[in-house]
């Protein structure tokens, strides 16, 4: 990058470090698919409670996800989560919808427990529900 007396036309933009995926706080990015986790823990309305919404996107938004979790635990070291709704969307429209009611006696209808691994005032490392094992989400303020 050249410095600021320098013209506009010969100033270079340095290229992307890590490639084509880019890690934001909650978001995750790649060429196929991308993801947003929306937590809403305060300052909610009266009529709703606190929940987390899990969005995907894959192959440039012509397929979309869209989970909802109620929060029905929180601790200082894990939230838990009671899947509430899902949506599927195929070039923006709806192609499944399933509520709470339609997770009963399957894998989805079991809770999840996210596990805060690190907190402090600017970050907080958490496991996205697979334990250990499975990759974690990175949030900064």
């Amino acid at each position: 990058v050249k410095p600021n007396n320098a013209s506009n036309q010969d100033s270079t933009i340095p290229a992307a470090r890590g490639g084509p995926w880019r890690f934001r706080s909650g978001k995750t990015e790649n060429p196929f698919r991308s993801s947003t986790r929306q937590v809403f823990l305060e300052n909610l309305s009266n009529d709703d409670d606190a929940h987390i919404i899990d969005r995907t996107s894959m192959f440039g938004g012509l397929f979309k996800i869209s989970r909802r979790y109620g929060v029905y635990g929180l601790t200082r070291t894990s939230i838990d989560l009671d899947l509430m709704n899902s949506e599927s969307k195929f070039i923006g429209m709806p192609v499944n919808r399933k509520d709470r009611d339609d997770f009963l006696g399957t894998k989805y209808g079991s809770p999840l427990e996210i596990q805060v691994l690190y907190l402090d005032s600017d970050l907080c490392v958490c496991t996205t529900g697979q334990g250990l094992d499975g990759p974690v989400h990175v949030y900064t303020k």
